[in-house]
């Protein structure tokens, strides 16, 4: 926790893939592997994480503006949302 150590926490989550050994890891009986980005955070908010850095898979047989727009929608969280 950042406000405990004093020193700003950072955690980059994998894509929505469960693969290996990944598939075993939990946080608070969450399996942190195959979840979504708005997931992730989630959990980070609830470790106290600083700094998060969410995945989206790309596709290269698609274009770049394809793939900018389906990691903007994974990527947003609603504006209702309380997270």
């Amino acid at each position: 926790n950042a406000k405990e150590t004093g020193m700003p926490v950072e955690i980059g989550m994998s894509t929505e893939m469960v693969t290996g050994i990944h598939g075993t890891i939990e946080y608070n009986g969450k399996r942190l592997a195959g979840m979504w980005p708005h997931q992730q955070l989630q959990v980070c908010e609830e470790a106290g994480v600083s700094i998060f850095g969410p995945v989206s898979t790309t596709n290269t047989k698609k274009s770049t503006p394809w793939n900018l727009g389906k990691a903007l929608v994974f990527m947003k969280t609603h504006p209702n949302s309380d997270q």
